[in-house]
């Protein structure tokens, strides 16, 4: 288990240099960054797939989009949608709104308890409802304040759960699916790089070859990392450690010198507390199924 915390957190740290990096990849934009970034990501998932054992899965969905062909248009929907969150995780601490981008990643796990139970009726215990209670006082505080939360937070904390509720509810969860979702990205990427003129970049970066090798390597070992931590850890203990990312987002927006304005000292305040809560909710649950296991050995 102490492996897959050590890679779980060693992934987190990798997002979170790529998000710290790309600022200093100008004058290649998201787009740019994104294309090179999927034609990196796709052959490690590929050889996963390959590794993992994930050959019958992929043949099971391609046979299920064979026989009902309107699952495509929803892969289309949800690569879209990764497509367009990977993009701005790239295009916004280069543009200023790392701080905004961070805050939406914050605000997500705390979305995702709310879609869980309107979409899919999920219980949500006490701790979380108070998590949630929380959210709310900090986002409606926000908006009586300084006005709604930007569009750049909203993407986040929106879009993602609006990804993973239609995943889960079409039965497209697999690693195959987040493949295909790559490949149907690669076109686009394939066009952003082919219109990149890597020769005429380097000569206002000269380091941009070296940076694009190390984003590259980041990307790959980062999400090696991410998917060997997820078989080794709990699932309930793996979904304590998402919080790690963000918060490291947060603090590489700080060192960007992007500030958190007065308007958002409440929101802040409020997601923190939220967080504490969906922490302990976690914890709990740990505990229990922990206790329940070795109750179930005992018999």
């Amino acid at each position: 288990m102490l492996k897959g915390i050590a890679l779980s957190l060693f992934s987190s740290i990798g997002f979170a240099s790529i998000y710290y990096m790309s600022v200093f990849m100008q004058p290649l934009g998201g787009q740019e960054l994104l294309g090179y970034r999927m034609l990196v990501t796709f052959p490690i998932v590929a050889l996963f797939l390959v590794l993992g054992g994930k050959k019958a899965e992929m043949k099971k969905l391609l046979v299920r989009l064979i026989k009902k062909p309107f699952l495509l248009i929803i892969l289309l929907a949800t690569s879209a949608t990764m497509g367009i969150q990977m993009w701005l995780y790239l295009w916004a601490p280069s543009n200023g709104y790392a701080l905004q981008v961070s805050i939406g990643y914050l605000i997500m796990p705390i979305s995702m308890v709310i879609f869980g139970n309107l979409v899919f009726g999920e219980k949500i215990s006490r701790l979380k409802a108070l998590c949630v209670g929380f959210a709310v006082i900090g986002v409606f505080s926000k908006i009586l304040i300084g006005g709604a939360p930007s569009w750049h937070s909203a993407i986040v904390f929106i879009g993602f759960p609006l990804y993973f509720c239609l995943r889960r509810y079409f039965r497209l969860e697999g690693a195959s699916s987040f493949a295909l979702e790559i490949a149907l990205l690669l076109p686009f990427c394939l066009w952003f790089v082919s219109n990149t003129d890597l020769s005429a970049v380097a000569v206002q970066n000269p380091n941009i070859y070296t940076l694009l090798s190390v984003l590259a390597l980041l990307s790959a070992t980062a999400l090696l990392a991410q998917i060997l931590s997820s078989a080794l850890i709990p699932i309930n203990f793996f979904g304590l450690l998402i919080y790690v990312e963000p918060l490291l987002m947060l603090g590489v927006s700080l060192l960007l010198g992007e500030k958190i304005e007065p308007d958002s000292y409440i929101l802040m305040i409020c997601l923190f507390m939220a967080i504490c809560f969906l922490v302990a909710d976690t914890i709990i649950s740990i505990k229990r199924a922990k206790r329940a296991k070795f109750y179930i050995k005992a018999k």
